[in-house]
């Protein structure tokens, strides 16, 4: 048996330091290289002819000057004495042809009012009555105010062309009353009536009535606004056929001899559904009721400027009614006699109502004085579209009560 030898042993299971080679250093691979930017050219391509498309899109397809959406197309057809105001999105400037055909672009480009009252000055006017007296002009009367929307068309209104023959027939009742009082000798009517009696003073003054009406002749005018002695010399007139008072359709159109270019826009349709109480808004007229020097030059005259803006928008019953049916405009702007018919416009410088009315209380000697609250009234401008037929001046004259009839009222009243 082999002999046991611890030392041999236990070399077996010591290391030999001396000998160990030491382990080699793990070496770390090198980082992977950033991934390249792979550029799709295809992408950019069309990127690039998307824009080229809608550059050009933007240039062909923009409306030009002639071609504006939401215009207001108005039409006026001499030969048939009718006034048409249409809505046309694609309208464009006619040439003119057997009829006078405008087209009136609605343009949302809001001015200040200094810049648009002063851009349309000569488009406002104040309508005058010229009384002759043996070829000879006696008297200027002031009727209102009217403004033009074409060439030859102004816009007023109804009661504003009624007082043409009631002035007509008031002048020649007071020149026929005045030639009787100069032949008999006597101061006044009441005199005349105390001395002859009704019947008899009644039949002395119409006797002259007759001779007048040969010795006088009225004819109506529009002096422009800021134009020392340019006026439009008015030839026929139309009224809405359901024009009462102030409460209707109070809306009549002039016709003028001598073309005039100063006009404005009128509004249109959809924006006349959409006004709403806030809206400043504008106009310039003659007030001349109760005023210093009547505010007027009748040789010069110039228009004010007054703003303020809607307070409301019914029917004519004062009702809440659908947009169509609101031809009722209240407004705040201060108003008096000689402003009617003037034109109520908006920052657009676009007419959207005519000034006919105003909330008036008398004083203590008859006199009308405007009300303080300020709630006045204006017809929707749409209104115009149903003007009846045209009558000639002449015969617009001849209407109305008669001179006879006047004085007789007069008379009557005298005890």
């Amino acid at each position: 048996m082999k002999e046991y030898n611890w030392r041999e042993e236990r070399k077996k299971y010591q290391p030999d330091f001396r000998k160990q080679e030491e382990p080699a250093q793990q070496q770390m691979p090198p980082p992977p290289p950033p991934p390249e930017k792979k550029t799709n050219k295809n992408v950019l391509y069309i990127l690039a002819a998307i824009v080229v498309i809608a550059i050009a899109a933007f240039i062909f397809l923009r409306p030009s000057k002639a071609e504006v959406r939401n215009r207001e197309s108005i039409t006026i057809h001499q030969d048939t004495n009718t006034v048409t105001i249409r809505q046309d999105t694609t309208a464009t400037v006619q040439p003119q042809t057997n009829g006078l055909n405008i087209t009136v672009p609605s343009i949302s480009t809001k001015k200040s009012f200094e810049e648009i009252a002063e851009e349309k000055k000569h488009a406002v006017g104040l309508v005058a009555i010229y009384v002759e007296l043996d070829d000879k002009l006696i008297e200027k009367v002031p009727a209102g105010t009217a403004w033009a929307f074409s060439p030859t068309q102004f816009a007023t209104n109804g009661h504003v062309v009624n007082g043409f023959f009631e002035t007509r027939n008031v002048k020649i009742a007071n020149l026929a009353l005045a030639q009787a009082l100069q032949d008999t000798k006597v101061q006044n009517l009441t005199e005349l009536v105390q001395q002859f009696g009704h019947a008899k003073a009644l039949e002395i003054i119409t006797s002259y009535i007759p001779g007048i009406i040969r010795r006088t002749n009225f004819s109506a005018r529009i002096l422009i606004n800021q134009q020392a002695m340019k006026s439009c010399q008015i030839t026929g007139v139309q009224i809405h056929p359901d024009y009462k008072n102030a409460e209707s359709p109070d809306v009549a159109v002039m016709t003028v001899r001598e073309p005039h270019r100063h006009y404005f826009r009128l509004a249109s349709k959809e924006k006349l559904y959409n006004l709403k109480p806030g809206r400043p808004i504008a106009l310039l007229g003659f007030p001349v009721e109760n005023l210093a020097k009547g505010n007027v030059h009748l040789d010069s005259p110039v228009a004010t400027f007054q703003s303020a803006s809607i307070i409301a928008l019914t029917d004519f019953d004062l009702k809440q009614t659908i947009p169509e049916n609101r031809h009722w405009l209240r407004h705040s702007i201060p108003v008096t006699g000689g402003a009617s018919g003037s034109a109520i416009f908006d920052q657009d410088g676009e007419v959207i109502a005519l000034m006919n009315s105003g909330n008036m209380l008398r004083n203590f000697q008859g006199a009308r004085v405007p009300n303080a609250a300020l709630v006045n009234g204006g017809i929707r401008v749409d209104l115009l579209e149903g003007v009846g037929r045209k009558v000639p001046i002449e015969s617009w004259f001849n209407r109305g009560v008669s001179p006879r009839e006047l004085l007789e009222a007069e008379i009557k009243k005298i005890k």
